[in-house]
């Protein structure tokens, strides 16, 4: 048994081992090097915790429902559906937290750069933000919807917490 004494001293060593796994939890400005593997960041749709993905077909495209459970999260969660918006604008690819980095832990985004010419609106919604999605050219819907569709099935099969 331990004693109250060893207690404290068991705790102290434990905490910090503990809070290693959520060091990437605020990674908004942090250096490449801060990304580690099997994070919530990593594992969650735009590196959001406690985020989820609705997706609804429109006459367009697409409509992406991006919702968190976590308030302390939103604002966070619509810079970043903005940020997915503005694939084509200045700093595109640039994501928060990874300097442009698409691979490896850094795959939680949407792409929307490699799914050709796209036309995007964003809307806040109460829990995060909502993304219209449609190609350019209409004869491209179904192809588009269908990238869409495995890109954000992609992202979903992760183990973020919901």
């Amino acid at each position: 048994m331990i004693g109250c004494r060893h207690l404290g001293t068991a705790f102290a060593a434990c905490v910090p081992l503990l809070l290693a796994g959520c060091t990437s939890l605020a990674i908004a400005g942090a250096d490449r090097s801060s990304l580690k593997p099997a994070t919530l960041v990593e594992s969650c749709p735009l590196g959001v915790p406690w985020t989820k993905i609705r997706v609804a077909e429109t006459p367009e495209g697409v409509e992406l429902d991006f919702s968190t459970s976590w308030p302390a999260n939103v604002e966070d969660l619509r810079r970043r559906v903005r940020d997915q918006a503005r694939a084509y604008g200045p700093n595109r690819h640039l994501g928060s937290g990874h300097d442009g980095e698409h691979h490896g832990p850094r795959d939680h985004g949407l792409r929307l750069w490699t799914m050709g010419a796209l036309t995007t609106r964003v809307e806040d919604t109460p829990t995060g933000a909502k993304l219209a999605i449609a190609p350019t050219d209409p004869a491209r819907r179904d192809e588009v919807r269908d990238a869409i569709l495995r890109r954000v099935a992609r992202i979903e099969s992760r183990s973020c917490p919901r």
